[in-house]
């Protein structure tokens, strides 16, 4: 439930300095790294909301699955003690995931003219105070960082000058198209555990997309999925596996298009940056 105004409660601030804010501006920036690169993680999710095991993999990637797991309880138990009792509905969590309610907290992102920043000298960092000493984050906040930086450079205005011939305005410039890929349903599968292994390995290559290019992914409709991570709301493609140089499964696209390379959750081995997970 948002404030008596009707505004969201909590203000989420990613440009520059990561702060949470209430509406009186009080602070309620967790101290814990952990706990900051948690919500920072969540606040640039389009969806505002990440599967438990996608955190973990982004935080605590050097840890088994149960020691992760407690890591991650144990980080969401120091957030809703920095929001306090008031505030601490605002971060929602069940067996599924973790998210914001999105009635009630709002990402300075979303509303900014990033205009403003492409003409300074130096723009503003993204997260500038986020040091969290895994690889896996480290590679997604180099992606977030590269992304934004180009969202600044394609929001200068137009460049408009008069044709010679009819005096016509002509804008010589314009912000490019985001790049999307549409995944398709399974054209067959032979059994219940096959159907999940498609699911499961179409999830992760779709966050994969996500994180590392922001390529919209979308289903076989019209309207564009934020991100692949509640595969239940998704249709994925019939994947063929087979094993790369590396020793890595390779899946590709029924239409035999851009070959992502992945990890399984089963596999104990690390990957190296830039592998899809």
């Amino acid at each position: 439930m948002s404030d008596s105004g009707g505004r969201p409660e909590l203000r989420i601030c990613v440009i520059g300095a990561f702060r949470v804010l209430a509406p009186d501006r009080q602070d309620l920036t967790p101290h814990g790294r952990k706990a900051r690169a948690l919500l920072a993680i969540l606040a640039l999710t389009p969806t505002r909301r990440r599967s438990r095991s996608a955190l973990q993999d982004k935080l605590w990637s050097d840890r088994g699955p149960e020691q992760g797991a407690a890591s991650l309880r144990q980080t969401l138990t120091e957030i809703r003690r920095a929001f306090g009792a008031r505030y601490r509905d605002c971060l929602v969590s069940d067996m599924r995931g973790i998210g914001f309610d999105p009635d009630r907290v709002i990402v300075d992102l979303d509303t900014a003219d990033l205009s403003e920043f492409a003409s300074t000298v130096e723009a503003p960092l993204l997260l500038e105070d986020i040091d969290v000493a895994d690889e896996e984050f480290e590679h997604w906040l180099r992606n977030q960082r590269t992304g934004f930086a180009q969202r600044i450079a394609s929001s200068k205005p137009d460049r408009a000058g008069p044709s010679k011939q009819s005096g016509i305005v002509i804008h010589t410039s314009s912000a490019p198209a985001r790049p999307w890929i549409r995944i398709l349903p399974p054209s067959a599968t032979s059994s219940e555990s096959g159907l999940f292994l498609s699911r499961l390995v179409g999830d992760r290559i779709a966050q994969g997309l996500v994180d590392q290019w922001g390529i919209e992914v979308r289903d076989d409709g019209e309207v564009p999925m934020a991100s692949g991570f509640a595969w239940m709301h998704c249709r994925y493609p019939a994947m063929s596996r087979s094993m790369s140089p590396c020793s890595r499964p390779t899946a590709r696209c029924s239409c035999g298009r851009a070959p992502a390379r992945f990890r399984s959750r089963m596999s104990s081995s690390r990957t190296r940056p830039g592998c899809w997970r």
